[in-house]
């Protein structure tokens, strides 16, 4: 199932986060937004009791959370033996969500697009729908056409 229209995240924060199988991985303690692109970027999880060490501190991409089917949580679809080794920090020292090198090795880990490339992609698609609406030919106005790439 698909949500619809918004969610509020004072409803989302320190909700649990399952994985698929129904189990607690942990609560929601933050959502990090990309100031730039006005995006949400990663989702931070502290870890509870269960399969992974209580008070394990990770960030995961957005789109690799998914709201749970009753909206009262949310999903994250990992392997429990991968989930032990995500990369994880502590408390008081958070990494710098917007150097892209840490995101990348994140957006590796969660095998998700990383949300900067998503963008890029997303306003390439909207030109060209804006465009091919308009009855432009490509390369008709000597402008560079970009070709998104679809995953």
């Amino acid at each position: 199932m698909k949500p619809s229209g918004v969610i509020y995240v004072s409803r989302l924060m320190n909700c649990e986060v399952k994985n698929p199988e129904g189990e607690t991985i942990g609560k929601l303690e933050e959502l990090v937004i990309d100031a730039e692109l006005g995006r949400a970027a990663y989702g931070v999880i502290k870890s509870s009791s269960g399969f992974l060490k209580s008070g394990k501190i990770f960030a995961v991409p957005c789109g690799a959370l998914q709201l749970s089917e009753d909206e009262s949580g949310l999903v994250l679809d990992v392997e429990k033996e991968s989930l032990k080794n995500a990369p994880a920090f502590n408390k008081g020292r958070w990494p710098d969500m917007a150097d892209r090198r840490w995101g990348n090795s994140v957006h590796a880990f969660f095998e998700t697009t990383p949300f900067w490339e998503d963008r890029r992609q997303e306003d390439a698609r909207e030109r060209a729908s804006r465009r091919e609406e308009a009855g432009d030919q490509p390369g008709r106005s000597g402008e560079r056409q970009e070709k998104p790439i679809i995953a």
